[in-house]
């Protein structure tokens, strides 16, 4: 085998598994962000919480499996944020078999925190990377 094929062979199995990678991440985003409203369920506890829906987040049916009890916000409600609140915002993909889930958590104005949960998936089995704590108030 030539240095060109051997190069060739390297570039298409490293390309592979990147694609096999990115497509373990997509099957295991449900799993990821079951086990981040987990993680909030064990850090706030189970109760009646307002989700906030001004962004891109996850299904209220993930927070309820998780334990809370997910309720709306009303629009009269100045500028929209009710106390307690959470947010889980949807898995995204960081590298192959790497994503991560956006989260946060506020029991009053200067009284929460959030950052984002990085998570190791394998086609729907997920490990648990660590956290990155972005604010805490």
């Amino acid at each position: 085998m030539t240095w060109r094929s051997s190069t060739r062979v390297v570039a298409a199995a490293v390309a592979a598994l990147s694609g096999l990678g990115y497509l373990s991440n997509i099957s295991s985003f449900h799993a990821c962000e079951a086990r981040a409203a987990t993680a909030l369920v064990a850090a706030v506890g189970e109760r009646n919480v307002y989700q906030r829906t001004h962004r891109p987040s996850v299904r209220g049916s993930v927070l309820s499996a998780a334990g809370f009890v997910v309720r709306e916000c009303p629009p009269s409600q100045v500028n929209g944020v009710c106390f307690p609140w959470i947010e889980l915002a949807p898995a995204q993909s960081v590298l192959p078999f790497v994503s991560s889930v956006r989260w946060g958590a506020a029991d009053g104005p200067l009284a929460g925190a959030g950052g984002t949960t990085r998570f190791l998936c394998v086609f729907g089995w997920v490990v648990d990377l660590g956290d990155h704590r972005v604010w805490v108030s």
